[in-house]
């Protein structure tokens, strides 16, 4: 299902069906929405916790800032998820709330901030993984153009991979 917000006013219930199931859900996010937590975060939460299993993709604006994505990382720090404690996944284990953006024929995955600290398993033992950027491109490299446009968004910049399906 897909949801757009692109005015303020246009954010409503997201609603769809009783009882809780399991959702590939998409929210797009004008630049003046998501500069409006308040219209919206408590919508996305409530969301979540009549629908628990449900998987969240926000897309956001391509020159987004990192601290606009605040709120929306502080909603997925407060999600506990199955799918979230995968932890063979080589470029991190959370995948339960993404973060998106496309432009000129890319498209992209935020790093989530959860991803500079270790993983504390239950067993004790911690797994670390490097903040990445995942980018769905149509050529074989990433265009130089990306690579500015990241690095202009952190002081730190993350890894910035390629995105390639699945071998098997």
């Amino acid at each position: 299902m897909e949801r757009a917000w692109n005015r303020p006013e246009e954010i409503e219930t997201l609603s769809c069906s009783e009882p809780p199931a399991a959702y590939a859900f998409t929210v797009s996010m004008t630049s003046q929405v998501l500069k409006e937590p308040g219209l919206w975060i408590s919508v996305l939460k409530d969301y979540l916790e009549e629908n628990p299993f449900s998987l969240l993709s926000i897309e956001v604006p391509p020159d987004s800032f990192p601290d606009e994505l605040d709120p929306l990382w502080q909603l997925a720090r407060a999600r506990r998820h199955p799918l979230d404690r995968d932890y063979t996944v080589t470029h991190s284990p959370y995948r339960s709330l993404m973060v998106l953006s496309h432009s000129k024929g890319l498209l992209w995955k935020w790093p989530d901030p959860r991803e500079y600290a270790p993983v504390l398993l239950p067993d004790g033992q911690k797994i670390s993984f490097q903040p990445v950027c995942m980018v769905v491109t149509p050529g074989a490299e990433i265009p130089g153009w990306f690579i500015d446009h990241i690095h202009q968004r952190y002081s730190s910049p993350p890894e910035i991979k390629r995105w390639r399906p699945p071998k098997d």
